[in-house]
């Protein structure tokens, strides 16, 4: 039986027996392409140090210009804002200082929403 960090240890050297195939491309956006896929894939089975480490921090510029990294990074984004805003509803519902409607006009958030909030806090 394999054990965990021999396991590991595993996934590193096929990490890294990959990451020479990939420096052997000739082609550059072929070869970054498949180094951020490679990065991407590895992520669910390694660390992002070993990986960095083995793929070299770099690739982290070439995955930015992925459509696939934007649209992750537009939903985060997006995700924190609406996180942002139930924190703000909620001191707002605390302190008392508008009403639930005056809440809606400032947060952009629905009534329900924010009747929700309420219910929770």
């Amino acid at each position: 039986m394999i054990q965990p960090n021999e396991e590991l240890l595993s996934k590193e050297i096929t990490l890294s027996t990959g990451a020479k195939q990939i420096d052997n491309i000739s082609d550059t956006k072929t070869k970054s392409d498949i180094a951020a896929a490679t990065y991407i894939m590895a992520g669910l089975v390694l660390d992002v140090e070993t990986i960095q480490r083995i793929l070299g921090r770099e690739i982290i510029e070439v995955m930015k210009e992925s459509v696939t990294y934007q649209e992750i990074l537009l939903k985060g984004i997006a995700e924190g804002e609406e996180g942002t805003k139930r924190v703000i509803v909620l001191n707002m519902l605390r302190s008392n200082v508008c009403s639930i409607t005056q809440i809606a006009q400032f947060t952009g958030l629905s009534l329900e929403e924010i009747e929700r909030l309420a219910s929770i806090r």
